[in-house]
């Protein structure tokens, strides 16, 4: 019976192959999870499935390899150039009230911070005049009328981690 020697740098040089090949698949699969969950809880947090934020969105991922282990986080975030011409495209309403107020403010980080942190969809709460795209008709007798997409009782940060908790590992598997 004959021996094999097998040279311990090319053995592990063939490890080393196989183990970036199932890494790429798996970055592949978390990059394509992750634009489906994000996009999806993005879209779904406002009742009117607004895209302005969705389609500013941009996905990154990081490998760290660590003694024997290769961990490979995934991080979503708002792109502000993006997401500011999206909102002066979409809707120039808070340049207009920043102008009219003289507020100092950065329009898009302020939406930006009221719907990811406080779940604030529109402003405002309450107003005077009755907004026929909600179905809002004057009726001589109200006086206030309440913006239905105001808050959505929990912030979008909240929402979209339920979805990466309730969904990740499922949508990651679909894709391998």
């Amino acid at each position: 019976m004959g021996k094999l020697k097998i040279n311990k740098s090319a053995l592990n040089r063939a490890i080393d192959s196989a183990a970036d090949k199932a890494t790429q698949k798996l970055i592949s699969a978390g990059d394509k999870a992750q634009k489906e969950i994000r996009k999806k809880y993005t879209e779904n947090w406002f009742l009117n499935k607004s895209d302005t934020m969705s389609s500013a969105l941009r996905y990154k991922h990081r490998i760290r390899k660590h003694h024997d282990k290769t961990v490979i986080s995934f991080n979503s975030y708002v792109d502000m150039g993006s997401f500011s011409a999206n909102v002066l495209a979409n809707d120039r309403s808070i340049y207009e009230w920043k102008e009219r107020y003289g507020a100092g403010i950065d329009p898009p980080a302020y939406l930006l911070d009221l719907q990811w942190n406080q779940g604030i969809h529109g402003l405002p709460a309450v107003w005077t005049r009755p907004n026929y795209r909600f179905g809002q008709m004057a009726n001589g007798v109200q006086k206030y009328w309440y913006n239905p997409y105001f808050n959505q009782g929990v912030p979008m940060s909240a929402y979209v981690r339920s979805g990466f908790a309730s969904e990740w590992e499922n949508t990651v598997l679909s894709y391998l």
